[in-house]
Formats: structure tokens, sequence, C-alpha cells
């Protein structure tokens, strides 16, 4: 599979090569082709497993009788690590809806475990095959933290990214070390957090400094900084007026880049338009010759002076932009499926392709640099449509966009957006995404690339909502295919912020949860087979989510497939989100068990953190159920939440500790906590249930009020979900602060996503970019002889620390140094060493250390 460059901004990253981790960037768009007899063949997925000391994430082995005939029943050997020092396997903890009863552990599914920083490699055999090489990395939180960003995007001098208005970026700290916590302050305002690899856009021009922190698990950061140039887009440098498809795709096929073809405004084009690949040297850009608003101002459908365009029959597709495309730009323009009553079942499919669906072969096929802005789909209420846009490409910007009204009838699910063949770097910035089914879904299909796994995809400022019309229930029956708000069912690094979800409720489909993870190993069809599907590292923040029948749900689809068993979901975390009026209201018309705050379901590291959960008519059936045992790191922290009538609840094993023991796989009938869960500092009315095999108030600050009145909230029937300054459990959560979500600032970060004008919310910055030199120098003991392996560490004024090691002879080296004054330190076994402050103006090839006792000119 081909690799796309992804360039380090820092020497640092020697650290981790002496190591051997120059071996990560051979797997991280695949795995290699395994070795194989005849048509025999096995596959471990993913080919990288990054993991924490402690810690522990899971690995899956594949086994094909021909490439496509999977032997689900396979079992392997040598399915261990080459250096168990570093890291072990087990078998995985499996079980049914009755946590208590466990079930023979799947052949296919290895827990693996990081017992020490460091890289070593897995493979597994199966009737005298053997599998590709798989490498895990452990890393230790406890280290001292280092902080190494690499990225792309036309990177210039190793320490500035150049880009444009709109278009995505990605930069990735997988060469860090001693990890923590994660933050990427973006410096336009925005930050993201938890996640090692990361995408954006930035909506005004201007030179912004972006800061990665990352610290370790005693508090200590370290910190690196680059920066980037947004400019705007430049004045066409050619304006070529059309009016018909025809014409379009003329002035598309002879455009070079930096050209505007424009349509005029109102102007219907009905057909279909495919875009062939083109490698323009600079956006080409397909708008309406009406004005838009700025790109800060959400579009909505009314907007005048739109273009439309439009298919001519069942399944048109308007537009389709071609794999191997580069550098498209869609201004204004809307797309229409062609007018068909339809009752039952879809009408059209597709009413935007960025990649031909089912086609791309490898990442290199995905159309690159895509940005959709003021684009608007909003078919009319009696047609059918499947997908508004499927996103199978490489960079892609969808902002200030509306995608709307996209529903079915029957068993066809419908999406605003769709991805299974996109690599990723996905930005998703003020766009109103509106569909029955999953509004926005990743996965679901078996993608044609195989081992891909999307990642880098970002939501900011956005609205997912359903309409309340589609609430229908015709006897037993709802017609319109409602389900989920969000989900993935093949996605990595997702970062959801500052954005709304509302209205969600059962629609007879057994979808209890506006939001679901998964890994869907099998999508739902006989002979569809993804065995390296995946949702991991989620991170929602600052969301407000309202009127929903459940929360947050994670599951493996296996359907089909005997022992089989697909990867574990993990890493999911929610912090600094309310969730309003999730209760029984929102099931169907019989009402059914409740709605469910949290369903762990073979989950690892589901972590919730200053939640507040709403359910004033107190109806909710359950607030937190397990339905599996292996569930490991449950954590829920600093929240208030009501228990509902069944509390925290297991099957087989009753309520509170007895359950979250099991749940987490620890021990049966016990009220006394024997597994690794965390239920700390929270405030659970508990109308309903009996709060007495519980975590306490003593040993684990939890509070117990009779119901939602006595918490104390500020004005609860009004909305204001502070805590009133008379309430009891202000200040009870950890560091002195409220329990529950931090209102003011909820308020502030979602108040754009409402209004639809992001404006007010960004920091339009422009700073100085500094200059960057390179210092290099030697490490010598008494003799006068260089000393290898010693740590010459630099840090600068504002705190940024990084490090370099002397390589045989003792040199050392730093690029991308900012001039100014810096502290150079050196710490080498046995020897010391006085540290030097020395002002860089200019590139330095003599700054030399000398051990204590002798001296040298420095």
């Amino acid at each position: 599979m081909k690799q796309h460059n992804q360039k380090p901004f820092s020497s640092t990253d020697t650290v981790f090569r002496r190591l051997g981790i120059v071996i990560v960037a051979l797997f991280f768009c695949g795995p290699v082709a395994a070795e194989a007899i005849g048509q025999r063949a096995v596959k471990l997925y993913p080919s990288v497993v990054r993991v924490k000391k402690g810690e522990t994430k899971t690995i899956t082995a594949a086994a094909y009788d021909s490439p496509t005939n999977p032997v689900f029943s396979a079992t392997f050997t040598e399915f261990s690590p080459v250096n168990t020092a570093i890291a072990e396997t087990s078998p995985v903890l499996v079980s049914g809806d009755d946590i208590s009863v466990p079930v023979a552990p799947p052949p296919n599914l290895r827990t693996v475990t990081g017992k020490a920083a460091g890289v070593t490699t897995i493979t597994a055999f199966w009737n005298g095959t053997l599998s590709n090489i798989a490498t895990i990395i452990v890393d230790d939180p406890e280290l001292s933290p280092t902080a190494i960003i690499a990225g792309d995007n036309e990177a210039f001098g190793g320490s500035t990214v150049n880009t444009r208005v709109g278009e995505a970026i990605e930069l990735d700290a997988e060469f860090s070390r001693g990890v923590e916590r994660i933050e990427w302050n973006w410096g336009d305002g925005d930050r993201t957090t938890d996640l090692l690899s990361v995408t954006h856009a930035y909506l005004s021009p201007g030179t912004y400094p972006v800061v990665l922190s990352i610290t370790n698990k005693f508090g200590q950061t370290a910190s690196q900084s680059i920066f980037v140039n947004v400019s705007a887009h430049p004045q066409p440098t050619q304006v070529i007026y059309v009016n018909t498809i025809a014409e379009l795709l003329v002035a598309f096929n002879n455009a070079t880049g930096g050209e505007h073809i424009v349509i005029p405004a109102g102007t219907v084009l009905l057909g279909e338009i495919v875009l062939p690949a083109k490698n323009f040297s600079d956006y080409v850009t397909i708008r309406s010759s009406a004005v838009m608003p700025d790109i800060h101002q959400r579009i909505d459908p009314n907007h005048p002076g739109l273009v439309t365009m439009r298919g001519t029959h069942g399944n048109a597709i308007p537009l389709t932009i071609s794999n191997g495309s580069t550098k498209v730009r869609l201004s204004g323009v809307k797309f229409d499926p062609k007018y068909i009553h339809q009752s039952n079942g879809p009408s059209t499919y597709y009413l935007v392709q960025i990649g031909d669906a089912f086609t791309q072969n490898d990442v290199s096929e995905n159309p690159t640099k895509i940005i959709m802005e003021h684009c608007v789909v909003n078919p009319p209420d009696d047609v059918n449509v499947v997908h508004a846009v499927l996103n199978d490409g490489y960079k892609v910007s969808i902002i200030s966009s509306w995608l709307g009204n996209v529903k079915t009838h029957g068993g066809q699910d419908s999406q605003a957006v769709v991805s299974y063949d996109g690599r990723g770097a996905h930005v998703y910035h003020n766009t109103f995404f509106e569909a029955a089914s999953e509004n926005v879904m990743y996965g679901g299909v078996v993608p044609n690339i195989e081992g891909l796994t999307s990642k880098n995809i970002e939501f900011r400022r956005s609205y997912f909502s359903k309409r309340l019309s589609w609430r229908e229930y015709v006897g037993e029956s709802h017609p319109v295919n409602v389900k989920n708000l969000f989900e993935t069912k093949n996605a990595r690094r997702v970062y959801i912020e500052s954005t709304v979800f509302e209205n969600h409720w059962d629609g007879w489909r057994s979808q209890r949860f506006a939001f679901v993870f998964k890994s869907a190993t099998s999508p739902g069809m006989p002979g569809e087979f993804v065995p390296w599907a995946i949702s991991e590292d989620i991170v929602m923040e600052n969301n407000e989510v309202s009127h929903v029948f459940g929360g947050i749900t994670s599951s493996i689809d296996n359907y089909w497939m005997g022992p089989f068993h697909g990867l574990k979901p993990n890493n999911v975390i929610v912090k600094n989100t309310v969730f309003d009026d999730l209760s029984n209201r929102w099931g169907g018309p019989s009402g059914g068990n409740g709605g469910r705050f949290v369903q762990p379901n073979n989950l690892e590291d589901l972590k919730i953190d200053h939640v507040t959960v709403i359910d004033k008519d107190q109806t909710a059936g359950t607030a937190i159920l397990f339905v599996s045992n292996n569930n490991f790191r449950f954590s829920v922290t600093n929240s208030v939440f009501g228990l509902g009538g069944y509390g925290i609840h297991g099957g087989g094993v009753g309520t509170g500790i007895r359950a979250l023991n099991p749940g987490t796989a620890g021990a049966l009938g016990s009220c006394t906590k024997a597994a690794e869960w965390h239920l700390e500092n929270n405030v659970m009315p508990f109308y309903g249930e009996n709060s007495s095999c519980y975590p306490s108030t003593d040993a684990f600050n939890n509070f117990y009020p009779q119901d939602y009145n006595a918490v104390g909230f500020a004005d609860l029937a009004g909305g204001d979900y502070r805590l009133a300054p008379w309430s009891e459990y202000k200040s009870q959560a950890d560091n002195g602060v409220d329990p529950g979500a931090n209102i003011p600032l909820l308020n502030e970060r979602i108040a754009c996503s409402v209004s639809g004008n992001t404006a007010p919310c960004l920091s339009g910055v422009s700073v100085p970019v500094p200059t960057f030199v390179r210092v290099t120098g030697r490490v010598m003991n008494g003799q006068m002889r260089g000393v290898p392996g010693a740590i010459v560490a630099i840090a600068s004024p504002d705190g940024n620390r990084r490090n370099a090691i002397t390589n045989g002879f003792g040199y050392f080296v730093f690029e991308n140094v900012e001039t100014g004054q810096h502290t150079f330190s050196v710490a080498s076994r046995g020897l010391s060493y006085l540290p030097v402050v020395r002002t860089i103006s200019d590139n330095v090839t003599d700054l030399n250390f000398l051990a204590a006792g002798s001296s040298i000119k420095k």
C-alpha cells in the first residue's frame, strides 16, 4: 500500500528510533501481505498496536482458505510477542447477556498487555501459514514526557505548515512518549484533547501557533510548537462562466489550478456530473454567481442564488468527484434527487460522491483536498434518499453547510454523511446534519480498501437533529427508519466538540442509544467480513445532547461468524457534556423499559467525566447496564446522573457493586470493590433504586439524593443545571470544583453551534513566524572522548523542552531551534555537566560539553 509522507518536525524522534520504532511507518496504512501456502493466508489486525504500560488492547488473526473464504473457527499458534518483557498476550474473556456466565474465549482474539516501554512484534500461524508481522508499541506514562509533532501539508523547513482557509491539515504525535494526557492548542480558540493524531481546518487567514502538550502520570509536561500559515483563497486565475453540464466539464478539463467555474445563480443542471480525476496546482472552485455568506455563517436551504445539481432518474448521482482528484472546492451548490414520490424504500442512493463508491483499491486513490462550503441537501418530504454525501476522500472539509431531510421508509438506513473507504482527515465545521437513521456513520459495509479504518475525524460547532414529524407509529410499525444520531462501525480518532445533538427516540429497531460505537466485523449481511473493524479513540467534549431515549453504547457485530469475535472498541471519552431529557418519554408508545444512560459492551477504557444527565420526570429505566463482563477500566467520575428504576445493573448479577465488579471482569456477588472500575465524586439521585450496595460516600465520595429536586440545581425547571450556591454538593468533585458539566463553559462552546455563526467563537490571530536554526555539538568525558547515549536537553524561556541523544561518537543535533535564548543541559550516567545558557541567532556547530572538572570553550 502506498505510503504518505509525514515529515517530522523535530530531530528528537531519535529517542524512539533507538528503540526501533521507525518500523511504525511500515504499517500505518494497513497490513503487509501475509506469507501464504497456496491460497491460504493469515492476517493480523491492527498491524500496529499502541498500548500503555499496564493497560490492554485486543489484536485479532483472520485465517483464509482462499481470498474469499475466511475460516471463522481457525485456531492459531505462536500468537505471542517476540519480547514478552515488553508485552504479553492472553485469551480474551467474553460473555453473553448474563454476565455471570463466561463463554469460551474466541480462537482469533488476544488481549495485549503492555509490560514495559519499548517495541516488539507478533506473528500468528495457522495450518502451516505465517501471518504478517504486527508491531506492538508500549509507552510508559511514568516516563519523562517528550512531545514530538509530525505532519504534512507542504511543511516548509520542518517547522511551518502552509494551508488554505477551510483546508484540512493532519498532525500526529506518534513519536511522543511518557503520554498520560495529550492536548493540541490550535491557536484559533480551539483545542483537541486525548488524541495522538488529529485534524483541523482554519476559517480565517493568519499565522497560528500550534502547541502540543504531553503530560505524564506525575503531572510533568513537555510541549512542542509549530506554526500554521493559513492563506485566503486567491483571486481566480481565470473566471469561466458556464450554463450547462457540457460547458462545466469542458472548463473543468481545461483547468490547471486557480480557476473559478461560475454558474449563474438559480441555474438547475439536470443530469449526472462526473468530475474526472485532475491534479490541480491550486483549488479549482465550482460556484454560484450569487454572493454566499462569510465562511463562518451556516447556510440554510432557502438561501437565494443557490445553483442546483439534480438527477434525472432514480438513483442518479448529481455529482461525483472521481478517484484521484485533488483540490476541488464547491460553494453555493444544492444537490437534489429526481422527484420520485416514494412511500417505501429508497429512490436515490447518493447525492454527492467524493470518490466512486466501492472502486478504490488503495488510499492513494482517495480524492484529496476537497472543500464543500455553503452546500445544501434538502430533498422534498416525500422523496427517499439513502446517503446525502459519501465521503471516501482524504482531507475533506464540509463547512457551514446544510445536509437535511435525508430519510427512508422500510428497512434501508439513511445518513447525511457516510464513509467507507475514506482514509480520513475529515473536518466537519458548522454544518447541520439531519437524517432519519444514523445522521453520520463511519463503516457499515466491507470497505473496498483492505485493512482500512478511517482516522482523524473532527466535528466542531455542528448541529445534529431528527425531525419530530418522523416520529410516527402505525400499528406495530414505525415507517420512517429512525435509528441513532451518531454511529461508528469502523473509525479511529474521532473528536466531537461544541456540537448540539437532539431528538432520538425508539423507532422499534432496537436502537436505544443516541451514540453507538461498534466494531462491525460483520456489518450485517452473510458473507461480509471486516476483521480489522474497530471503533477506538472517540472523544466527545463540550457537547449538548437533548431529548433522547438512551445515551452511549458499544458492541461487536459478529453475525454468522460462529466463534470469531471482532476487536474490542476502546478509549471512548465523554466529558463536560449535558444529556438533557434522557427519559422514557422518548420510548415507543408503550414505553418499554425506559431510557438508559450507558450500556458498556466489550469496551475498554470508557471514561465519563463532568457529565450531567437530566431526567426531570424520573422515568429512565437504567443508569448503567453491563451486557458483557470484559469492560476494562470503566470510569464515571465527577458527574450528576439519576440511577433510575434499575440503577447500575448487570444481567444475572444484581445492581450496584454487584454489577460493577463482574461487568469489569471482577468477582461475583460482593458489595466490596473487586475490579478495576472508578465511580467516584458523583451525585446520583436514586429514585426507585436502593443505594446500599453502591460505592459509598465515605470511600468514594459519591452522593445519593432522593430525587433531582434534591440535587440543588440553580433552576431545574428552567434548564439552568448549574449547582446553586446553597446546594450541599457544591465543590465536591476533584480539585474542589462542582460535579456535573461546567455549564458556563459549555454554553460558551455551543453558542455558535446554535446560532450558525462561528465567527464570535474563533480567534483570527496572526503572529510573527520565528526564524529556526540548527544546533549541533558534542558531549565529551574528561579525556575529551565522545560520550554515546547522553541525553541533551534544550529549554526555551516559554518552558518548551525537548531532548536529543548523542550518537556513538558523542555528537547531537537539534533541528528547528527558534532563535533566542535557550538553556542546554546534559544527563549522562557517572558524569556531570554544567548547564549552558546561550542566545541563538544563527546555526550553531560548536555547542560542546566537557565533563565537570575540565574546561573547554563553549
